[in-house]
């Protein structure tokens, strides 16, 4: 009976450091990388913001954001480290070449990735 309870505890004592030993799985955030053009145009100063979840108003009507950054040179921007679920991204503004105010807006559900995997590209394009 003491052999079988020696036994019993080093396998008990194997399988543990076997599990310890293992890699745990990394989830990863995304990033969004997102063009924002006019008649295939980049555009640089714009505003783009994102929300997580549904878009919400304040008592101003004015939409509320969870992030903002302006588009470079490039008309790029890129939001980093955004974590899995449902975002909408958005932005508007006075465009010259337009001669009024410009807008778009467009949602994207982030997933959960378990590879680096986790990079999201697109065009916001005004109209």
């Amino acid at each position: 009976m003491r052999k079988y309870a020696a036994f019993s505890f080093s396998v008990a004592v194997i399988l543990l450091a076997a599990l310890a030993a293992c890699d745990k799985a990394t989830l990863y955030n995304g990033n969004v990388y997102i063009a924002i053009l006019y008649k295939k145009n980049p555009q640089k100063g714009f505003k783009v913001y994102y929300k997580k979840g549904v878009p919400e108003k304040d008592n101003k009507e004015t939409l509320l954001s969870d992030g903002m950054q302006t588009t470079n040179e490039a008309g790029t921007v890129t939001f980093y480290q955004l974590t899995p679920g449902s975002y909408t991204f958005y932005t508007f503004g006075y465009l010259p070449e337009a001669g009024r105010v410009v807008s778009r807006d467009t949602n994207l559900v982030i997933r959960a990735r378990y590879r680096d995997e986790s990079n999201y590209r697109f065009d916001l394009t005004l109209n």
